[in-house]
């Protein structure tokens, strides 16, 4: 994954990717109808980062709807690396 936004300093982007996933994974909680991977990409974009291995999207998908806790590679947990 790729930040979109160049010469801005900020929180890691393990960090904001973590936020993503994490805000994903709430929205998927409460309604399991939810487009998980289309969610993801729409999370984040929305902070600034743009998917560029949809393996990686598809793999932090199927962890989100497998109900575990799904981690970017950097922070607490199990990790999926940033591609």
């Amino acid at each position: 994954m790729v930040r979109d936004i160049d010469g801005e300093l900020g929180a890691p982007i393990e960090e904001v990717a973590q936020d993503a996933v994490d805000a994903t994974a709430g929205l998927y909680t409460s309604d399991a109808s939810l487009d998980v991977e289309e969610q993801l990409r729409i999370q984040l974009h929305a902070r600034g980062i743009a998917a560029v291995d949809e393996a990686s999207i598809s793999e932090l998908a199927h962890g989100i709807r497998s109900g575990h806790h799904v981690s970017i590679a950097g922070s607490d947990g199990p990790d999926v690396p940033l591609a």
